[in-house]
């Protein structure tokens, strides 16, 4: 199983994922849910804010969201959230 995405701890195409705040911690970082996005790694659609992660777990949820799983969360921009968490695993 994939694991889930974290805030600062985690890129997409190199530029590190940031978000909303919520509660839940993996790893001592906050997790990633949908619609957080990240740092700008290239031009258009890669800049910060358009690069959003528009889908994410449908049985795991933080502060009403559903989080991101590597390999599930692809962002808007194409790029693959990684590395993810090595012991915090979500399935679907």
């Amino acid at each position: 199983m994939p694991g889930i995405v974290r805030q600062g701890l985690d890129n997409i195409g190199g530029g590190q994922v940031i978000g909303k705040p919520v509660t839940v911690l993996a790893n001592g970082a906050i997790v990633s849910t949908v619609g957080d996005t990240c740092i700008t790694h290239g031009e258009t659609p890669h800049i910060q804010g358009t690069a959003i992660m528009p889908s994410g777990s449908s049985s795991v949820f933080a502060g009403g969201f559903p989080v991101c799983v590597v390999g599930l969360s692809p962002a808007l921009c194409g790029h693959l959230p990684s590395p993810g968490s090595p012991n915090v695993i979500v399935g679907r």
